[in-house]
């Protein structure tokens, strides 16, 4: 598959497919993680959101600059230089998040 740029994409959408995925650097994917641009105020203040909602203090911020943060979001068919692209939220089998409503 290719973006509209033309570059590969590949896409498994499998549960914990990243994982077979010699892209993906290993990580410890126990708790939920959420990739999100670094460089974007209006992510980063998501991501004071997130910690802020985040009572249990599981969820973990990856930067998409970042070399897991990228591998994920193209692992996934998204491109981590895509302004569109503000966050992908990978919650585990094992995770409890609540957040307060």
């Amino acid at each position: 598959m290719c973006d509209r740029a033309g570059d590969d994409l590949h896409i498994m959408t499998q549960p914990y497919s990243y994982r077979e995925d010699p892209q993906v650097p290993a990580f410890d994917d126990s708790a939920p993680i959420a990739a999100m641009d670094a460089e974007c105020a209006i992510c980063s203040w998501g991501a004071r959101m997130i910690h802020r909602l985040d009572h249990s203090r599981r969820v973990r911020i990856c930067p998409v600059q970042s070399d897991l943060g990228a591998a994920l979001l193209r692992h996934y068919g998204l491109r981590p230089n895509d302004p569109t692209v503000n966050a992908a939220l990978k919650i585990p089998r094992s995770a409890e998040v609540k957040f307060p409503t």
